[in-house]
C-alpha cells in the first residue's frame, strides 16, 4: 500500500490528558490530588465553622452571666444629699476634707453619682453605702467634690457613674450590660461585672489630700 493510502491514526482521547466519561457524560474518576484537595478542604471548612460556633457560644455565655454594677438610685442620693446640707448648716463652713476628682464623663450633661463603700459585705450594696453624692459636670468633663475625713474609714472603695439623661440610674442595654460611662477606685474593672471590694479598696489619703478617679 503506497502511502497516499495509509489510514491516519488519531492520538486516543487519553492520549490528550481528556478524561473518560461514563455514557450519562459525567466524570468517571478524579486524581489523587482533586480528591486530597475536595477532602481536605472541606475538613478545614467544618474546622473553621466549629471554631466560629464555639467563640459564639463563649461570648453568648460571658454575656449572660455579666452581672452589671450596682450603684445608688437618685433617690437615695438627694435624700443623702439634704441630710449632709442639714449637719452642714450646724458648722462653720470648710474646705478640708479629701479632694476626689472624677474623669471621663462623656459630656457636661447630667450629673456623676457616687457611692463610697466600707466594707466587702456592703460593696455593691447601694443602701450600705457610707457617703453618697451626686457631683455636678464642668465644662472640660471633669467633676470634683470634697469629703470630710472623718466619714471615711482607712480603706475603703468608690464606684461612680455618669447619669447623662439624669433619670437615676444606671443605663443598661438588653443584655444588662452598661450603656453609660462607670468606673471604681484603683481603676478596677471586672471582667463579666463590678470587680471585688478587694481589687477596688484603697487607702484614705491624708488631710486634704486627693482621690482620682476615671469612669469609662
Amino acid at each position: 500500500m503506497d502511502e497516499e493510502h495509509q489510514p491516519v491514526t488519531r492520538p486516543s482521547e487519553t492520549a490528550k490528558g481528556r478524561i473518560p466519561q461514563n455514557q450519562r457524560g459525567d466524570v468517571s474518576w478524579k486524581s489523587y490530588s482533586d480528591q486530597w484537595k475536595a477532602n481536605h478542604g472541606t475538613l478545614l471548612m467544618c474546622f473553621a465553622a466549629g471554631v466560629f460556633l464555639v467563640g459564639v457560644a463563649v461570648l453568648a455565655f460571658q454575656q449572660n452571666r455579666f452581672q452589671a454594677p450596682a450603684f445608688p438610685d437618685a433617690g437615695s442620693i438627694d435624700q443623702a444629699n439634704a441630710l449632709n446640707q442639714v449637719a452642714a448648716s450646724d458648722v462653720p463652713e470648710s474646705n478640708t476634707g479629701i479632694q476626689l476628682e472624677i474623669a471621663g464623663a462623656a459630656d457636661n450633661t447630667g450629673e456623676i453619682r457616687v457611692a463610697v463603700y466600707a466594707t466587702e459585705e456592703s460593696f455593691n450594696i447601694p443602701e450600705n453605702a457610707i457617703w453618697r453624692q451626686s457631683i455636678p459636670i464642668d465644662a472640660d468633663g471633669f467633676a470634683k467634690v470634697r469629703i470630710p475625713r472623718d466619714e471615711l474609714p482607712e480603706s475603703f472603695a468608690i464606684a461612680a457613674y455618669h447619669d447623662n439623661n439624669s433619670n437615676g440610674s444606671l443605663d443598661r442595654n438588653a443584655l444588662g450590660i452598661p450603656t453609660e460611662r462607670y468606673g471604681f477606685s484603683n481603676a478596677a474593672r471586672g471582667t463579666v461585672g463590678p470587680p471585688s471590694f478587694e481589687s477596688a479598696v484603697i487607702e484614705a489619703p491624708v488631710q486634704d489630700g486627693v482621690i482620682e478617679l476615671k469612669i469609662w
